[in-house]
């Protein structure tokens, strides 16, 4: 059933743009610059190009209204060196990711103290809220969401990185997980 008062669904812009895609296959960044081209104003039809949007964005899972959209998981792992900072997710315009955790593994040679900081960067101002601040005295795998750190989120224009720092001799392996939300 077409939307009450609409235009035919044959004259929608959303379905003529899309029309060669299965839904499935629809990728984020192809829904993401349909919704950007469109304007704000809600009149000529945009209304109803709006509630097809919608509906189009829950069908392929590319919005969600009640958290994590399926399927965006992903692990990012970088082998970091003492004393640097790794960035390990730069959202997209449009974008919000949440942290679902992080890991350190694969130390050797420690010496002393290695300390763990996760935190989100603002790319704009140059500050940074750090959400993690964790260390270890052995060469163990450490989990550091056990810090007790919430999911916390990633937006466009901040930037989610660790930092490691302290004496060993070679790379650590440090991996993050996130999930898009928007």
């Amino acid at each position: 059933m077409t939307l009450p008062f609409a235009d035919k669904p044959e004259a929608s812009r959303v379905y003529q743009d899309l029309k060669t895609k299965v839904l499935q296959n629809l990728t984020a960044d192809e829904f993401d610059q349909l919704k950007g081209s469109m304007f704000a104003e809600g009149v000529n039809g945009l209304e109803d190009e709006y509630r097809r949007l919608l509906l189009l964005g829950l069908a392929s899972d590319k919005i969600s209204l009640s958290g994590p959209i399926p399927g965006t998981e992903l692990i990012v792992s970088a082998d970091l060196s003492p004393n640097t900072y790794g960035e390990f997710l730069t959202p997209a315009e449009g974008e919000v990711w949440q942290i679902m955790g992080a890991s350190v593994a694969g130390f050797t040679g420690l010496t002393g103290t290695a300390v763990f900081e996760v935190d989100i960067y603002d790319v704009n101002s140059g500050n940074r809220l750090q959400i993690v601040d964790s260390s270890t005295s052995s060469s163990t795998d450490q989990p550091l969401i056990e810090t007790g750190f919430p999911g916390q989120f990633v937006m466009h224009g901040f930037k989610a990185r660790v930092r490691v720092e302290g004496s060993f001799t070679q790379a650590v392996d440090v991996s993050m997980g996130f999930v898009r939300v928007r």
